[in-house]
């Protein structure tokens, strides 16, 4: 099974939907990124977000990363 970093919203029915789409599509979740805001100017997410998602990689090094709702 591949692995993934999720972004997504912080609800829980948007973010069990992904984990189920991820589940489906033979992606395991190492990591759910949530956030308020998925419009942010250039590539939909904050510079702040950018940083964290860059730091998970690092640790995590997953084989994809999933932007559910973007």
């Amino acid at each position: 099974m591949n692995s993934a970093i999720l972004i997504t919203y912080n609800e829980d029915d948007v973010i069990r939907e992904a984990l189920a789409l991820c589940d489906s599509a033979g992606y395991k979740v190492l990591h759910n990124i949530k956030h308020h805001f998925l419009q942010a100017p250039k590539y939909g997410i904050s510079t702040g977000k950018i940083q964290e998602l860059k730091d998970i990689m690092v640790s995590a090094k997953p084989d994809v990363i999933v932007f559910d709702e973007v």
